[in-house]
């Protein structure tokens, strides 16, 4: 089961890469300077170490490097399928950033002054603590699932049985009582 769970993370790890791949490419061969321009932020702007580190080698090569050497060690694949999901959220910001700092009208950021009308994007305390709290949450039901629903496939042991043998001197202990 280890083997087809690594196997199918892989599998998948490596067409989200390829669909990647195709959305980049894509929009940077276009050169529509809109589009452009932010993938252009995402790969070298100033969070270009969330997408080379923390998305690609973190989350691809490292996973792909220990899915492909060691397929059948469940802690190896643990430990991919943990990477994987932990560097998710680095594609989420992937996905944030560049509509937070490229400016969709041009000519916008002259428009209109006050302080809130910025450019430049980094995630509140508060973005953080909710994202901890989603988290915990899903600890929390994966931990009750866990206790309350018959998983690990334990049966509990049944009484033993009693045989005529075993119930003879019962009845006769009975029986010389009751005289």
């Amino acid at each position: 089961m280890v083997v087809l769970l690594g196997k199918l993370a892989l599998g998948l790890l490596l067409f989200d890469l390829l669909m990647e791949w195709a959305e980049f490419s894509i929009n940077l061969y276009a050169s529509i300077p809109a589009h452009a321009e932010a993938y252009r932020a995402v790969l070298f702007g100033p969070y270009w170490y969330v997408f080379w580190i923390g998305h690609v080698l973190l989350g691809v090569g490292v996973p792909v490097v220990l899915l492909t050497l060691w397929p059948r060690a469940p802690k190896v694949v643990g430990a991919a399928g943990l990477l994987i999901a932990a560097t998710f959220i680095t594609v989420r910001i992937n996905l944030v950033v560049p509509g937070q700092v490229i400016p969709e009208l041009h000519g916008l950021e002259r428009a209109f002054s006050d302080l809130r009308l910025n450019f430049n994007y980094a995630p509140s305390a508060m973005e953080f603590l909710v994202g901890l709290f989603v988290v915990a949450v899903g600890i929390a039901l994966f931990y009750l699932g866990y206790r309350l629903l018959p998983l690990t496939g334990a049966q509990p042991e049944p009484a033993p049985a009693v045989t005529p043998a075993d119930a003879q001197p019962a009845v006769a202990a009975t029986a010389a009582a009751g005289s």
